[in-house]
């Protein structure tokens, strides 16, 4: 399930850059069983091409697991031009109740 608080009385929150992905699971035959879930992400978002060097963070707070990115370079509106993306900000990716995460990051 995929959402954006989109509200057009709350301009604020309409143009925060956030998504909320919901994972909700239950067994059909009403037996428990293990699971587990593929949520893959990217640094990408963060960087306007894929070699810039990245740096990756993992931090617990409370009951969930904080994962963020950002462009050791933080280049806000350096570039212009039809083909550029962003290349400054910090992409979070907050995990609530996992009971492990693996994160794979590409070394030089």
């Amino acid at each position: 399930e995929f959402l954006s608080p989109l509200l057009p009385k709350g301009l604020d929150l309409l143009t925060r850059p956030v998504i909320y992905v919901t994972f909700t699971l239950h067994a059909t035959d009403g037996n428990e069983h293990s699971i587990e879930i593929y949520f893959g992400n990217t640094a990408e978002l963060v960087v306007n091409e894929t070699n810039p060097k990245v740096i990756a963070a993992q931090q617990p707070i409370t009951d969930m697991e904080i994962l963020s990115f950002q462009s050791d370079e933080q280049a806000i509106l350096v570039r212009k031009g039809d083909d550029v993306r962003i290349d400054w900000g910090i992409q979070y990716l907050a995990i609530f109740g996992a009971t492990q995460i693996s994160n794979l990051q590409r070394g030089d």
